[in-house]
């Protein structure tokens, strides 16, 4: 994982998120996952992303 603070990471994965770059960002959130699993706003991302890839079932996992 690399220097950033989890806020400064998050606002990364946002801006990826909404640039279309649904990979990145979700690789983003899954390093944030590591080191916080419960971040409510990370779940929230990466499951729109899941649901922008139609992964509906993976989505929902983060979600629930």
């Amino acid at each position: 994982m690399n220097s950033f603070s989890p806020r400064k990471k998050f606002l990364t994965a946002l801006s990826a998120f909404k640039l279309g770059d649904l990979t990145r960002c979700k690789q983003l959130c899954l390093e944030l996952l590591e080191v916080n699993s419960s971040e409510v706003n990370t779940l929230r991302l990466i499951s729109q992303v899941e649901l922008a890839q139609g992964q509906v079932v993976d989505a929902e996992q983060h979600l629930f």
